[in-house]
C-alpha cells in the first residue's frame, strides 16, 4: 500500500483579496529556515465558477473556506521552479490538474497533466513568456485585462515592504540584494544564469509585452506603472 507524504501545513497569511476584476491574491508565508519566515503570495485567476491557482499556496481552514466560496479550484500552475511545496495539497484534496514547464523540476511531484506553451494554456486571456535561457524551468503570464497583468515567481519581484517577513528579515534581505523596490531577483539571477551566459535577452523580450500591474511569488502588488518599474529594475540588473 503506498502512503502519500504528509502535506506541508498551512503558515501565516493574510485574507483572501481581490486586486481586479477575476484577480485574487493571498499574502501569506513561508519557512524557510526553522522560524524564520518570508512572505510568499499566490495569485488567483477566476474564469466563470473555474479557479486557477498560480504560485499556491496553502490557506487555513478559514482561508480555503474564503478561496472555495469564489469557485472550484481547477487547475494549480507552477512558473517557479524554487517554488511548489503547496501544489500537491491542492492536487490531492481538490482534485486540480497541475500545469508546469517541460524540464526537471526542482519538486518532481506532482505529475503533470498539462504542460505550458503558448498554445497550451490554463484559461484563456493570458500570454506566457518563458526564460528559455535559464538554467531551469522559470515563465511569466501576462494576464490580457486592466492594462496587462504580470504574473512571476522568483524572477522579478515588489518589495513595498517587509510585511509577514520574521522581524529583522530586512537585515538578511538587503544582505543579499534585496531592497523596497521592484527588483530582478537577486539569488534567482545568479542560481539561473549559465555559466558564461546571460538573462539579459529573456528580460528585454519581456518588455516586449504590454503590461501595467504586476504581482509576483514575494513582497507585493504593484498597481499602475509596472512596466516602466521592470524597465527600470532589468536596467540595474544588467547593468
Amino acid at each position: 500500500m503506498t502512503h502519500r507524504a504528509e502535506h506541508p501545513a498551512a503558515t501565516h497569511h493574510d485574507p483572501v483579496e481581490e486586486l481586479l476584476p477575476d484577480l485574487y491574491w493571498v499574502h501569506g508565508s513561508v519557512e524557510f529556515r526553522p522560524g524564520r519566515f518570508l512572505s510568499r503570495n499566490m495569485a488567483i485567476v477566476r474564469r466563470g465558477r473555474e479557479l486557477s491557482l498560480i504560485n499556491a499556496v496553502r490557506l487555513s481552514a478559514e482561508g480555503e473556506r474564503q478561496l472555495t466560496a469564489l469557485g472550484e479550484i481547477k487547475n494549480v500552475v507552477r512558473i517557479g521552479n524554487f517554488h511548489g511545496m503547496d501544489d500537491r495539497y491542492y492536487v490531492d484534496s481538490h482534485g486540480a490538474r497541475f500545469w508546469c514547464l517541460p524540464g526537471r523540476q526542482a519538486r518532481p511531484e506532482p505529475t503533470p497533466d498539462e504542460l505550458l506553451a503558448g498554445d497550451n494554456m490554463p484559461f484563456d486571456g493570458a500570454r506566457l513568456h518563458v526564460f528559455s535561457r535559464a538554467r531551469f524551468p522559470e515563465c511569466a503570464m501576462i494576464l490580457e485585462q486592466d492594462g496587462g497583468v504580470l504574473l512571476t515567481a522568483d524572477s522579478l519581484q515588489y518589495w513595498a515592504d517587509w510585511s509577514n517577513c520574521s522581524p529583522g528579515m530586512s537585515e538578511g534581505a538587503k544582505q543579499m540584494g534585496f531592497a523596497l523596490t521592484m527588483l530582478v531577483g537577486p539569488p534567482w539571477l545568479r542560481g539561473a544564469t549559465p555559466e558564461g551566459g546571460s538573462l539579459e535577452g529573456d528580460f528585454r523580450a519581456l518588455l516586449d509585452n504590454e503590461f501595467d500591474h504586476m504581482l509576483g511569488a514575494h513582497g507585493g502588488f504593484f498597481r499602475g506603472g509596472a512596466r516602466r518599474a521592470v524597465a527600470a529594475a532589468v536596467a540595474v540588473a544588467f547593468s
